[in-house]
């Protein structure tokens, strides 16, 4: 982690962990995105025994190893020239024409826009095998990062892949559906990755997950009040006691929520203080408010309008 500080430059001695965490902000929109996933073809996860719907009391720092291949949009991003090293998660999504695209968090991919230096796979437990049955490899042909990203407070950190190679339909490889209402506090979401398990230590081999309950946002503008800025793109979620948490190598990953049947990526991994340290939790992009700025990308539709 000590690797990205450089990337974050706010306003304290206590520099913020970059990891990978969504944020969230007000959009006046001229025309309605609302449905631009078809609702049965995103959010599934297969039939496997314990796959980790049910409530969790500890974490991906403090979580616990997923089921093999329960989580089917989680990608491990890499870099083209280390392809056997994962840096950052993403998730597949879909457009209304059954594209396939893959979304990080802008801060892993800022000091590199050209797509072809990354790659991904896809269908992965252990980032660390090449010969996992479902595993596939995702080649890029265009990067787009949001216009209004700002590295140094990690504002509308999102960036969106357009996949140049075939994506296989199946259980265990399959798009996460975009949120269609506003999080509530107190909700539980899920948060995914192969991040590291304690703070300073290398990246996890296996996908672990944890639930973090959604914080309201007074707390977690008043947890990082006197060091960063909390923005309308952003909100925490976590407990500030500590012990769950995101952590180093989880950037750019996803915060799920289960709502009428189907999983929603409700927020990526961004950054934070420490890893599951007592009075800071992790901050996420708030994918509902950057909602219609991913759907004009994917869709398709003209930049008349940023959110």
């Amino acid at each position: 982690m000590k690797d990205i500080l450089v990337l974050v430059l706010i306003f304290s001695a206590q520099a913020p962990r970059v990891a990978s965490l969504l944020a969230r902000n007000v959009v006046t929109a001229k025309i309605s995105l609302h449905n631009t996933i078809d609702s049965g073809t995103c959010g599934l996860r297969p039939t496997l025994p314990d796959n980790g719907t049910q409530e969790l009391n500890t974490r991906v720092v403090g979580g616990f190893e997923s089921v093999r291949n329960s989580w089917p949009s989680i990608c491990s991003l890499r870099h083209s020239q280390y392809p056997d090293s994962h840096f950052c998660g993403a998730d597949l999504i879909k457009n209304l024409y059954g594209d396939y695209f893959m979304i990080t968090a802008a801060h892993c991919v800022q000091n590199n826009n050209q797509s072809s230096q990354y790659l991904a796979f896809c269908g992965v437990h252990n980032v660390s095998s090449r010969t996992e049955p479902h595993r596939i490899k995702v080649e890029f042909s265009n990067l787009r990062i949001h216009p209004f990203f700002n590295h140094t407070t990690l504002d509308y950190d999102v960036a969106i892949f357009s996949i140049s190679t075939s994506v296989p339909t199946n259980e265990f490889i399959s798009p996460v559906c975009l949120p269609y209402e506003d999080m509530l506090v107190g909700e539980k979401a899920i948060v995914v990755g192969w991040g590291s398990l304690r703070p300073e230590t290398p990246h996890a081999r296996v996908l672990h997950q944890v639930t973090v309950p959604i914080m309201p946002r007074e707390t977690c503008q008043s947890m990082y009040a006197a060091d960063a800025v909390i923005t309308d793109r952003m909100f925490c979620a976590g407990l500030r006691s500590g012990g769950i948490d995101a952590c180093d190598g989880d950037s750019g990953g996803p915060l799920y929520s289960y709502r009428l049947n189907e999983w929603n990526l409700i927020g990526i991994v961004s950054w934070g203080y420490g890893c599951a340290d007592p009075g800071y939790t992790s901050v996420y992009t708030d994918v509902m408010v950057v909602r219609d700025w991913i759907n004009r990308i994917i869709n398709y539709l003209p930049d008349d309008i940023i959110g």
